[in-house]
């Protein structure tokens, strides 16, 4: 990543970013709803003679299949530069893209020779960067995919969630422009909200936390919840809306300094990829439970998370659960549809989660997730 903007106009940003990059053919890579949307159509326009297609097709989790039908799309108009315009399911569609164009790929078994594949962002290009097309994303939620070179797609056919990383998906340049969330409905943009809360309270009990990360995460969190808990009275406040994309990216620089999320993440991947539970959902329902069964070998992290959340002395998951319950979203896997006889297959398959093994205490058997579900449901 090169630059991230915050706070300026898109319509201020692109131009002088494409400036910047010398891209000349710009493929939109997108969801239906945003597609109709007037601010699209004002990038369109933004963009000029540089604008040359466009896959609005994104669905919810990002099936494999989105991107290979955008990367096919794509590699038709000769595009030489992905413009990301969306939330999670679409930034994650539009980095797996440039894996497809990269190797040519045509079909989504192909992509199975990268699941879960971790490759490490060494801080410099690989030999091979000149092959890769780039992306700028510009996110319209708060789901914090623009600030991960790794995109997460669903397979459908076996109902998982697998990462597909490389370092040269990470977006060139990321723009957060508050106007670019207002067509979001409000309750998915609290929910993606809640996502990033979890990004930050994550990398606080992470067995790799260090001080940096600590730092940055407990100031995301202070944003964060100062900010969700007014939204809902001022919708229109561009202010408070920029507040949130702040904390949203302080809730990932944690990143930076090699911290990685947990237990909290590992389950709700396998929420979404088995259930279709919306990704910005999964932190109500899960990270509490997840905080009263590490809350042993986590009590001065919670101390400080609860801190930051202005929630009870000491209290991580209360204090998660008392700002979910205030934006109204759900707090328990049942008010989601989840039976509890899905439990056990629930913990099966987060057990091949690698981000398990960032927990403080050692998830060595499937039951230990069990109890966490069972605390969930």
């Amino acid at each position: 990543m090169e630059r991230v903007y915050w706070g300026r106009s898109i319509l201020d940003v692109l131009p002088e970013e494409l400036a910047i990059i010398g891209a000349c053919r710009v493929f939109i890579v997108t969801n239906r709803t945003l597609a109709n949307t007037a601010l699209l159509a004002t990038i369109v326009a933004l963009l000029e003679h540089r604008y040359v297609g466009c896959y609005a097709q994104v669905t919810a989790h990002a099936p494999r299949e989105c991107a290979i039908a955008g990367a096919a799309a794509a590699r038709e108009t000769d595009a030489d530069l992905l413009l990301a315009v969306g939330g999670g399911s679409v930034i994650d569609a539009a980095k797996a893209m440039l894996m497809c164009l990269r190797h040519g790929y045509t079909s989504a078994d192909q992509l199975d020779r990268h699941a879960n594949v971790r490759i490490p962002d060494l801080g410099y290009a690989p030999s091979d960067a000149e092959l890769w097309r780039r992306v700028i994303a510009v996110p319209t939620t708060l789901s914090a995919a623009e600030f991960a070179s790794s995109a997460g797609l669903t397979d459908p056919t076996r109902g998982l969630k697998q990462a597909f990383s490389h370092p040269m998906q990470m977006p060139q340049a990321v723009i957060l422009d508050p106007a670019m969330t207002m067509p979001t409905p409000l309750p998915l943009l609290k929910a993606t909200g809640m996502k990033a809360v979890d990004h930050a309270a994550e990398r606080m009990t992470s067995a790799t936390a260090n001080l940096y990360s600590d730092a940055v995460s407990e100031l995301a969190l202070r944003l964060l919840g100062e900010a969700l808990m007014q939204i809902e009275g001022r919708p229109e406040d561009l202010g408070l809306r920029s507040k949130l994309q702040y904390g949203m990216f302080m809730s990932m620089c944690g990143a930076a300094a090699g911290v990685a999320v947990n237990v909290s993440h590992a389950l709700g991947h396998v929420l979404g990829g088995h259930s279709g539970v919306p990704h910005g959902q999964t932190t109500g329902l899960i990270l509490p439970a997840v905080l009263r069964w590490n809350k042993a070998v986590t009590v001065e992290a919670q101390t400080r998370i609860a801190a930051a959340l202005d929630g009870p002395p000491g209290d991580g998951a209360a204090a998660i659960s008392i700002l979910v319950e205030t934006l109204s979203l759900p707090t328990r896997l049942r008010d989601v549809g989840i039976s509890n006889d899905e439990i056990p297959e629930l913990a099966r398959k987060a057990m091949h989660e690698s981000l398990l093994a960032n927990s403080r205490i050692p998830v060595k058997r499937a039951d230990q997730l069990e109890t966490i579900l069972q605390s969930a449901w």
